[in-house]
């Protein structure tokens, strides 16, 4: 898959040498990623994550024009991920004309893409949209009011405490007014996320509200003017958190009020 910029001179591809961004993907273990160019110079080489999946984060520029394009100055990134299946390849690049869009390229490769289909969900009420894997389940309110909105990874779950070891149930509320803080409990795990274009902190462990049943939880809070987002993950058991903890941040990065 090629995607071009409106500004590049003639079509993209092969005709101009000039693409702004390439996505491949061949089966099996094809690494290294083959970028058989003369004039392609790497300077940095880095370890990265896409999807949950370790990779190389590849850094250069053209330092001549190999004939067809693009020109020299251009400078690239490149990821090479293996998931197990499949190598993916792809590649950014940046003309010297052209504005620099390599944090965005950066966020699309570690924050959104996915080796699996995701669903989209998008509130027209509260004014926001999120991603969940399509083999989630999007719930009703579970009787809760309707500024809430449930998710989980099996259709049955009805409350935490009717899931099993593998369960993952996600609650995002809407509030009105000031964010609460986490539930207390013992904190094992710690990141910060950018989420709608805000750092905000994820905490995860085991938790619960005083008087109340604790489990393997993470959460997030997120401002919005008047408004507080609240993400609240319930896993069945530690394990259970552990395998989903990445997939869960995924699901409160992927929220946008845009």
């Amino acid at each position: 898959m090629w995607f071009g910029t409106a500004s590049g001179p003639g079509c993209v591809g092969e005709s101009s040498g000039y693409f702004a961004l390439s996505v491949e993907s061949q089966a099996g273990d094809q690494r290294p990623c083959q970028y058989a160019i003369s004039t392609f110079k790497t300077d940095k080489v880095g370890a990265t994550t896409v999807d949950g999946i370790a990779g190389l984060r590849i850094a250069g520029h053209f330092a001549a024009d190999p004939g067809m394009g693009p020109e020299a100055g251009t400078t690239v990134i490149r990821y090479q991920v293996f998931n197990g299946k499949r190598t993916y390849c792809s590649e950014y690049q940046r003309r010297p004309s052209e504005p620099d869009y390599s944090l965005v390229f950066d966020e699309l490769m570690q924050q959104t893409f996915r080796f699996a289909p995701w669903s989209a969900y998008r509130s027209d009420k509260d004014g926001y949209k999120l991603d969940y894997p399509a083999s989630w389940y999007a719930l009703s309110n579970l009787g809760a009011p309707d500024s809430e909105r449930y998710f989980a990874n099996a259709k049955n779950i009805g409350s935490p405490i009717g899931m099993d070891s593998s369960g993952a149930l996600f609650a995002l509320s809407v509030l009105t007014g000031p964010c609460r803080t986490a539930p207390p409990g013992s904190v094992d795990s710690t990141v910060k996320l950018t989420v709608d274009g805000q750092t905000a902190t994820r905490v995860s462990g085991f938790m619960g509200p005083p008087q109340s049943e604790a489990f393997w939880s993470s959460y997030v809070s997120l401002p919005s003017g008047s408004r507080c987002f609240q993400f609240a993950f319930v896993f069945g058991s530690k394990s259970a958190r552990d395998a989903n903890l990445v997939i869960t941040d995924q699901i409160v990065t992927s929220f946008s009020t845009k």
